[in-house]
Order: C-alpha cells, then sequence, then structure tokens
C-alpha cells in the first residue's frame, strides 16, 4: 500500500502510510432483529419445513457474503477509477506520541504525498504534502 519507514532529524521513527478512507455504507451495531424467516418456518409441517429451514438458513449465511463480495469489488474499482479519497498519516511512538493524518484525492497523488511527508521528516521541516487536507488527529 505504500508505507514508509524514516528517522526525523529529532531522532524519532515514524511510520509513513496510505490507506483508502473507506466510505461507511453501512450501519453496524443495530439492535433490531428480524424474526421473519423464524416466523415463515413456523407451522410448516414436517419434511418440507425442514427443507425449508435448510434452504432459508443457506440463503441467510451465502447471500451477506456474496453481497460483501460484491461491495469490495465495486468499492475498489471506485476507489481506483472515481479516484477517491485516500488518508495519508505519519505516526510515531515517541517521546513524544504523535500522529498526523491528510486526506488526498487520488492513487499517485497519495503516493507522493507519502513520500513528501517521509521526506519532509527526514529533513526535519514541517511535514505538509501539497495536495493534502490535514485531518483532526485524536
Amino acid at each position: 500500500m505504500g508505507i514508509s519507514e524514516v528517522v526525523a532529524a529529532d531522532g524519532r521513527r515514524w511510520t509513513v502510510r496510505r490507506r483508502f478512507g473507506w466510505p461507511s455504507l453501512r450501519r453496524f451495531g443495530t439492535d433490531e432483529t428480524d424474526d421473519s424467516l423464524l416466523s415463515l418456518s413456523v407451522g410448516v409441517p414436517g419434511t418440507l419445513g425442514f427443507v425449508f429451514l435448510v434452504i432459508a438458513t443457506g440463503v441467510a449465511f451465502v447471500l451477506p457474503i456474496f453481497v460483501f463480495i460484491i461491495e469490495a469489488i465495486l468499492v475498489l474499482a471506485a476507489v481506483a477509477l472515481l479516484r477517491e479519497t485516500w488518508i495519508v498519516e505519519a505516526t510515531t511512538t515517541g517521546p513524544p506520541p504523535e500522529r498526523k493524518a491528510w486526506k488526498v484525492r487520488g492513487p499517485l497523488s497519495s503516493k507522493r504525498a507519502v513520500e513528501q511527508v517521509a521526506s519532509e521528516l527526514r529533513a526535519g521541516t514541517p511535514a505538509e504534502p501539497e495536495r493534502g487536507e490535514v485531518l483532526p488527529t485524536d
């Protein structure tokens, strides 16, 4: 992905890397439960009910995996083709520990930003990529 390890002028070791700025397409952690499949299988007699339950269980496990794979392929294509946002971050364990991050659009610009930040840290100058929007740090 583009990771660079550098030693800054002050002696601290920095890790500079880039990663996708993943869009939040799904909501996780909802407390809603969907009992519709369970309620459909109740009251269906004998073997037919068992077959239906096996098919419904298979669909319940296979369909989300299939949808996730398709989503992942589409997101990766969007990142590559539509020049989505990448996060360039520089971290050090210190002392003192520090983290800096920038939003950069496009894979080539983010690769150049990693090289630029690493070079500036190595030289002891303030790290600021040319094409980057500063992100708040924790």
